[in-house]
């Protein structure tokens, strides 16, 4: 499953588009700044879904958290339904 999402930075940057990529195999939720830096294999970063805990934000249904080693991310989807699918897509992932 791969597609848009935006990922929370920090206070100064706000709210970043980022291109993900759920990873079935390796159990990754890897992400990118562009659909084409993931097709070059240009990697920005990526979240082990193993032994995560998947959260929902207080700001919207379409924002969630993945909780692992002490760290927590932050995502936001367009709408509450690819918000729903990416979080059930996980949580299979965590199992």
């Amino acid at each position: 499953m791969e597609g848009p999402l935006s990922k929370w930075t920090n206070v100064m940057k706000g709210w970043q588009y980022r291109w993900f990529v759920l990873d079935d195999n390796t159990g990754l939720f890897s992400y990118y700044t562009s659909r084409d830096k993931m097709v070059r294999g240009v990697r920005r970063g990526c979240v082990r879904l193993k032994a995560a805990v998947i959260g929902i934000d207080d700001e919207d249904d379409a924002t969630f958290t993945i909780t692992v080693d002490g760290k927590t991310f932050h995502f936001q989807a367009s709408s509450v339904s690819v918000s729903a699918v990416i979080k059930y897509e996980c949580v299979l992932l965590i199992r």
